[in-house]
């Protein structure tokens, strides 16, 4: 669990990261771009998480493609939401059983503020 993050849950807050690679995630029945963003911290430079995968919202793509190593600056709303893994094989369920975390979410002002070009 990211404990900075649970302490700002319902929150909007202003962070920066550093961009590290796009990917995907399935939702229901269609699969959502992703992005691995890296060394979060608030708008005042306060550690906040090693990183976080965050859904890429209207807002998000309305940056254009980000590189490795761009360093963006957005707000957000944390939302506590379970994560895990479920499997039929009850055993597996043991390993990793569900457990609350934080996200970052509804994102909006979304830029790049240092570019690696």
């Amino acid at each position: 669990m990211r404990e900075p993050l649970k302490k700002l849950n319902g929150e909007r807050k202003t962070f920066t990261g550093t961009f590290e690679q796009y990917s995907s995630r399935k939702y229901s029945v269609a699969y959502r771009k992703t992005a691995l963003i890296k060394n979060i911290k608030d708008i005042n430079g306060k550690f906040i998480s090693d990183h976080a995968w965050i859904t890429c919202n209207d807002n998000f793509n309305n940056v254009g493609n980000l590189r490795k190593g761009d360093v963006i600056q957005f707000n957000a709303k944390i939302k506590e939401y379970i994560k895990g893994y479920w499997d039929i094989r009850e055993e597996i369920n043991i390993i990793k059983p569900y457990e609350k975390d934080y996200k970052f979410d509804e994102l909006k002002k979304v830029k790049i503020v240092r570019s690696v070009m």
